[in-house]
């Protein structure tokens, strides 16, 4: 996860619907630069044991997809989420 939220919003979000252990590396806003700068990708891909060619970032804002611009990944966008 790569997100603009806190950790504690995070947490609860990934709490409540019981999918944390889904997750190999959880990334938010409270230890990053804003979106789009790519910091928060880069080290998901790292803590995953990926690499950008083979990452699709999805996401709901043009945010999302700078920041998967920027980090060299595959920008996947919808057309639900919070934006």
């Amino acid at each position: 996860v790569a997100t603009g939220k806190s950790d504690r919003g995070l947490g609860l979000i990934l709490e409540h619907h019981g999918i944390r252990q889904r997750f190999v590396t959880l990334q938010t806003a409270d230890r990053h630069p804003s979106k789009p700068h790519p910091a928060m990708l880069e080290l998901a891909i790292a803590e995953a044991g990926a690499a950008p060619e083979t990452t699709a970032m999805i996401g709901d804002t043009s945010f999302d997809m700078a920041m998967a611009r920027a980090a060299g990944t595959h920008a996947v966008g919808v057309l639900w989420g919070y934006h």
